[in-house]
């Protein structure tokens, strides 16, 4: 048997969004910095007006994580064919 790995193209994915779930006390600076964002972007991702009250259980997503450039690949599994062994 034989196996021949090929080669495709780089693409960048994009990690999904980091979602925190407010909980009772919680502040939206604090989430902002611990989703790696600041206040406006969060507020705009998440529809939030001024003065961006939350409530517990709410849901708020970060920024997708940054794109990452990666390789796609696939294995192609080979082998002789019963002619070839004539």
């Amino acid at each position: 048997m034989v196996v021949t790995q090929v080669g495709g193209p780089v693409v960048d994915v994009t990690g999904a969004p980091k979602i925190h779930v407010v909980e009772s006390g919680d502040a939206i600076d604090a989430i902002a910095r611990g989703l790696g964002t600041t206040r406006a972007e969060l507020a705009k991702d998440n529809d939030l007006e001024p003065p961006y009250r939350i409530k517990p259980g709410q849901k708020l997503k970060g920024r997708p994580r940054a794109p990452r450039p990666m390789s796609c690949r696939a294995a192609i599994r080979c082998s002789p064919s019963p002619s070839a062994s004539r």
